[in-house]
C-alpha cells in the first residue's frame, strides 16, 4: 500500500503554528461555509472537507487517525481517501496554504 508522505517542507515550516484547527477555520472562511460542516457528517461539504484534511495532514505531519478525529471523528480511512485524491490531482499544498493564508492558531 503506498503511502503519500506529507510535504516535508511545509510541514517543518508550519508544524509548530499550524494545528488542525486553523486549517479547518481558514478553509471554512475561504469557502464560506459555517466552521461546524467540516465536522458535521452531511456530504453536502464534502470536497471542501476532503481539501482541508490533505491540508491538516500535509502541513501538519499528523497522523490519519489524529487528522481524523480534528474533523468530528473521521475514520483514518476516510482522511486517506480525501489525501490521495488530492495528491493525484498534483495539487501544491505550499502553494494552498499561502492562498488559504493558514499561518496558525
Amino acid at each position: 500500500m503506498n503511502k503519500i508522505p506529507p510535504d516535508a517542507k511545509i510541514a517543518s515550516a508550519l508544524s509548530d503554528a499550524a494545528t488542525i484547527d486553523a486549517i479547518k477555520r481558514a478553509v471554512a472562511k475561504r469557502a464560506g461555509i459555517p466552521l461546524l460542516e467540516m465536522d458535521s457528517m452531511r456530504r453536502a461539504s464534502g470536497g471542501i472537507r476532503q481539501l482541508a484534511m490533505f491540508l491538516a495532514w500535509a502541513v501538519t505531519g499528523a497522523s490519519y487517525t489524529a487528522v481524523g478525529r480534528g474533523f468530528g471523528g473521521k475514520d483514518r480511512t476516510t482522511v486517506r481517501h480525501a489525501c490521495r485524491v488530492y495528491a493525484t490531482l498534483g495539487l501544491d499544498a505550499g502553494s494552498m496554504v499561502k492562498d488559504f493564508g493558514i499561518t496558525g492558531a
